[in-house]
């Protein structure tokens, strides 16, 4: 997954909406709110279910064609092809006009899957995970359908969480997912994993309900709750009670944002800091990457550096940061804080500018090895206690391995012994994870005037967000809005906290921040060749 830019940033060719009829959409689906999604998807994958069902994967329209388009529809079209059934060949119905590429579908091959029931947190999402090659569709269930700390460290190279499917339940919102998909490649900030809408049979999520209840057993904590009243909504979908926020095909199906799953991330307690969940918000602000950002001095002076090496490790979180902000401003995300992740970036000086880029497979695998090497005294221990029948203790010695971190040193470590003559510079990179509760008509980020405190941006997104704002605030962007981010009419307009309110007061805070002088558009990644930043030049304030 990576944060990609659009071809170009004129105001005439900025963006343009790609029409489609939604002549596909089977007749029972306009029941249900996801008709909405079908009328801006570019192409459907029917997947074939069991009594004769087919589940839908719907690929969307982009309001945009951006850099990097063609690698997300790939994404999209891998997570399409999952199904936890082998029982025919995917079906590809595409959209007229045609605003996909159909070569993308050569090679449609279904990637074998099983459902199982997410239970950390307190979203029941189901979990899209990987059918080991042998194995059993029965067997993996057996093995992974329940808690985490109950597989024993033994399969863990066996375990792969591909995606998860979220639909509007427990606080959670299908629309949320999907919305800071499309908004993060608008605005170009973010790192937010591709989004798709998926059915499920809900026959198979009574299996997954069922696994559920047994590792949930006794339980009486919000996940168990929601899990619980998932049952419920089943039982009253099955009698013709379908709510139509969560089920389609009068109740036959339920439907969610089914999204690729992040590999490797990392809790970032440096931005949300650890302590009371009441006043989480308010500690955020206190925390050193919010100060840094809030800081009205230079980059370069809160850096102590021109220099790439040290320098740029601190615009790519003052970007990332600022980028967090603006998002969870426009969309009302209701609880960012302690939920904000990580991963460790290589940071390259290019013909372009410098990227922070992942790592790629001989980098993340020498960074692991430090990793694992300091891990494996106490995952031995683990499976030792396991082997004995002492559970607890084998997942307190388990949990105490899995808090030990990826750090930026184990991975300059893992890095030079692939190649001693390198010294790479890294960075820790934000990662959009939990983005479900948005739109949710609380704005923790309004309400603590998280956005009129940044005082850095990157010169691009601030021209983006004047672009994008403008599509919103003249209603151009309203059928987008309501047919492939499935918003309401009440989520685009009308209330303190729709898009349209969020925008216009996002675009007052920060046209009225640069007009004053008080934004410093200095957060850019332009480094001549001996590493030293070059000075891009402000945009108009309007």
């Amino acid at each position: 997954m990576k944060c990609r830019g659009f071809t170009s940033l004129s105001v005439s060719g900025f963006l343009t909406v790609l029409t489609a009829t939604s002549g596909f959409l089977p007749a029972a689906m306009a029941q249900s709110s996801a008709a909405s999604f079908a009328k801006g998807a570019a192409a459907r994958v029917l997947l074939p279910a069991p009594a004769g069902e087919f589940e839908s994967c719907y690929i969307p329209k982009h309001y945009a064609e951006y850099a990097g388009s063609e690698d997300d529809r790939k994404e999209e079209i891998k997570l399409c092809r999952m199904s936890g059934y082998d029982l025919g060949e995917l079906k590809i119905e595409m959209n007229t006009p045609a605003s996909i590429d159909s070569k993308l579908f050569k090679k449609l091959d279904t990637k074998s899957i099983v459902f199982c029931p997410k239970l950390n947190s307190t979203v029941p999402a189901t979990n899209f995970i990987d059918l080991p090659k042998g194995w059993k569709p029965e067997a993996a269930q057996e093995a992974f359908c329940k808690l985490r700390a109950d597989v024993p460290v033994k399969l863990d190279e066996f375990y792969s969480l591909e995606a998860k499917l979220k639909s509007t339940l427990g606080g959670a919102s299908t629309r949320s997912v999907i919305a800071y998909y499309h908004f993060s490649r608008l605005l170009d900030t973010g790192r937010v994993a591709p989004a798709v809408l998926r059915t499920l049979r809900r026959g198979s999520h009574e299996i997954v309900v069922g696994h559920a209840k047994a590792a949930l057993a006794g339980g009486t904590d919000y996940i168990t709750q929601n899990w619980s009243a998932l049952e419920s909504t089943n039982q009253r979908a099955a009698s013709g009670r379908a709510n139509s926020e969560l089920y389609t095909d009068a109740g036959a199906q339920i439907y969610g944002a089914l999204m690729e799953n992040e590999k490797g991330e990392e809790k970032h307690t440096e931005v949300s800091g650890v302590g009371d969940f009441k006043t989480r918000y308010q500690r955020f602000m206190t925390q050193p990457p919010f100060m840094r950002l809030s800081n009205p001095d230079s980059a370069v002076n809160i850096a102590g550096s021109n220099r790439i090496e040290k320098l740029a490790p601190v615009i790519v979180e003052m970007r990332d940061m600022a980028g967090m902000i603006l998002l969870d401003t426009l969309l009302s995300q209701a609880d960012r804080i302690g939920n904000v992740h990580y991963k460790i970036a290589i940071i390259e000086n290019t013909a372009n500018g410098a990227i922070a880029r992942e790592m790629n497979k001989e980098e993340k695998a020498a960074a692991k090895g430090v990793l694992a090497a300091v891990r494996a005294p106490l995952y031995k221990q683990s499976q030792a206690a396991f082997e004995k029948g002492n559970t607890r203790a084998a997942a307190n010695l388990r949990a105490r391995a899995d808090r030990i971190k990826m750090t930026e040193k184990m991975v300059v470590d893992g890095i030079r012994k692939l190649d001693p003559s390198r010294s790479p510079i890294v960075a820790k990179i934000i990662i959009m994870k939990d983005n479900d509760a948005g739109i949710s008509g609380k704005n923790p980020m309004r309400m603590h005037s998280a956005l009129e405190q940044v005082r850095h941006m990157d010169p691009d997104m601030y021209r983006r967000f004047l672009l994008l704002a403008d599509e919103i605030l003249s209603d151009r962007f309203k059928s987008f809005a309501t047919d492939t981010l499935l918003f309401r009419a009440k989520d685009y307009e009308g209330t303190p906290t729709s898009l349209k309110e969020n925008t216009r007061h996002a675009l007052n805070v920060l046209k009225t921040a640069c007009r004053n002088g008080q934004l410093n558009f200095d957060l850019t990644m332009k480094f001549d060749a001996r590493g030293v930043q070059i000075p891009q030049p402000a945009p108009s304030c309007d």
